[in-house]
């Protein structure tokens, strides 16, 4: 993945920014998420608080910001959409760069782009690998959430009495056994 740079500004010329961007008709998506992953990643909450003033939805500007993250700027296409590089995004960067290539050759829509990839043997072998290790990994992981779910439970119980520092301990040292197993 890109790291993100962050820049010397400060947050009110990250705002200024953003106000600019939000009077864009053109709403340029790579500099959205530019914008998005440099506030992140420099002003966190703050950012966050900032970024519900402005026209866009929260959720646009982090997909923009995720799409400007995975696709490095020496494999994006101008000749192509936002749309087709966020469908290549989640891919490495090799995969990225030959399927943009290819779109950009034939001349593909977005919906093109993705049926072709969706009908790649390579492509559809790499996503069912990528399935079966995320569903091997949610099996893993459903242990330590249970864990979590119940320190939550105990935290929020609406109760007189205190909940003994003892058990949240127990329970914390569980869940760091689990995700000890985990790794």
């Amino acid at each position: 993945m890109n790291d993100i740079v962050v820049s010397s500004q400060t947050f009110e010329q990250w705002k200024e920014r953003g106000l600019q961007l939000a009077s864009n008709t053109n709403n340029l998506q790579w500099d959205w998420g530019k914008w998005w992953n440099e506030g992140h990643k420099k002003w966190d909450r703050k950012a966050e608080e900032f970024i519900k003033t402005l026209p866009l939805k929260r959720q646009t500007l982090r997909v923009y910001g995720e799409v400007e993250r995975r696709v490095k700027n020496d494999i994006r296409m101008s000749g192509l959409s936002f749309s087709h590089h966020q469908v290549v995004a989640p891919e490495s960067p090799e995969i990225q760069a030959k399927w943009l290539n290819r779109a950009e050759e034939e001349q593909w829509s977005r919906e093109d782009l993705k049926q072709a990839m969706r009908d790649d043997p390579e492509t559809k072998k790499a996503a069912n690998k990528k399935k079966k290790k995320l569903s091997a990994t949610a099996k893993r992981l459903a242990p330590i959430k249970k864990i979590i779910d119940h320190l939550i439970e105990m935290i929020d119980q609406p109760s007189k009495t205190l909940i003994p520092q003892s058990l949240i301990h127990r329970e914390l040292l569980i869940l760091k056994e689990a995700i000890n197993k985990f790794n």
